[in-house]
Order: structure tokens, then C-alpha cells, then sequence
């Protein structure tokens, strides 16, 4: 991707993780000064090239590889000073100018069941949808999360869009 880049004219308005951005268990320890920042983000998606925000979601390996893997990537973002963006671990983003051209919903496809789930569908529902739709939104939409997608067809309720992620 970095060839690419630097081979034509394109520029990026943002980047996306799709999960599972960490393999392994980290030999240093997995904090947010974990030498594994430097090698697996920061230099692998070097700024030079890469001179965007990074809208992150987590993947299954982000909790398994290294406990509390997922609360080290949400406090990262958090300290600034990154193009690393995951404020929760599901979130919307509106990205490409103002107006938007793009509304991004992040999930969290590891909620599958629990509070946790039930506060993200909750907000998948009340919240990130119909807000979407106010804007304007297209009749068919994209969700990601994760490694999953939903797409919400032509006269699907929101619940049918949400429950798609999620079984």
C-alpha cells in the first residue's frame, strides 16, 4: 500500500483497522509503551505515507493474544499524539470533509452477548441509525465491525441491520 501511495496521486482521508491488529502475546509487555506500537503501527503505516487518521475496531485476537489487549488499544488512542482513533469500542465517524461524504459505524463484533452487547446494539438502534438517516443516509448502508459486515437492504428495520452483525 505504501508503494503504491507513493506512486501516484492519491491521497488518504482516513485509514481503516478491521481487528485483529496485534498477533501474539507481546514479548515486552502490551501497554501503551509497548515497543509493538513503534514496529506494528507507527512504522509500518509510517506518517510520511500514511498522513491520516487510523479508525480502529478490535478483532478477536485484540482480547485473546494479551490480556486486556483491549483496554491498552482504547487508552493508546486516548494519549494523543496519534493518528490512532478508537474513543470506545464501537463509535461512529463522520470522515471525508464537510459535509461528510462517508459515515463510518465501528462495532464491536466480539459482543456477542451481555451488557456490553446489549449497550451496543442499543446505540446501533436508537442512535447511530437514525442519525444516518436524518443525513441523508443511502438506502443501503455498510456497518463494520471487526471482520463482519451488515448491509442494511432496501426496507429492512434497523433491528433486522443490527441482528445481521451480530448472530
Amino acid at each position: 500500500m505504501a508503494g503504491f501511495l507513493e506512486q501516484t496521486t492519491v491521497s488518504l482521508d482516513s485509514m481503516l483497522l478491521l481487528g485483529d491488529n496485534f498477533y501474539g502475546p507481546a514479548k515486552d509487555g502490551f501497554s501503551v509503551d509497548s515497543e509493538r506500537w513503534r514496529t506494528t503501527f507507527e512504522e509500518v503505516y509510517s506518517p510520511q505515507v500514511f498522513d491520516c487518521p487510523c479508525h480502529v475496531v478490535l478483532g478477536n485476537h485484540d482480547y485473546g493474544d494479551n490480556r486486556g489487549g483491549e483496554q491498552v488499544q482504547l487508552a493508546y488512542a486516548r494519549r494523543g499524539g496519534t493518528r490512532w482513533r478508537m474513543p470506545a469500542k464501537w463509535y461512529r465517524v463522520d470522515v471525508g470533509g464537510d459535509p461528510a461524504r462517508l459515515t463510518l459505524l465501528a462495532l464491536d463484533s466480539n459482543l456477542r452477548r451481555g451488557k456490553e452487547a446489549d449497550a451496543q446494539m442499543e446505540w446501533l438502534v436508537r442512535s447511530a441509525v437514525p442519525a444516518a438517516r436524518a443525513r441523508g443516509a443511502p438506502r443501503r448502508s455498510t456497518a463494520w465491525g471487526g471482520t463482519e459486515c451488515c448491509a442494511r437492504s432496501p426496507g429492512s428495520t434497523p433491528i433486522q441491520t443490527a441482528a445481521t452483525g451480530f448472530t
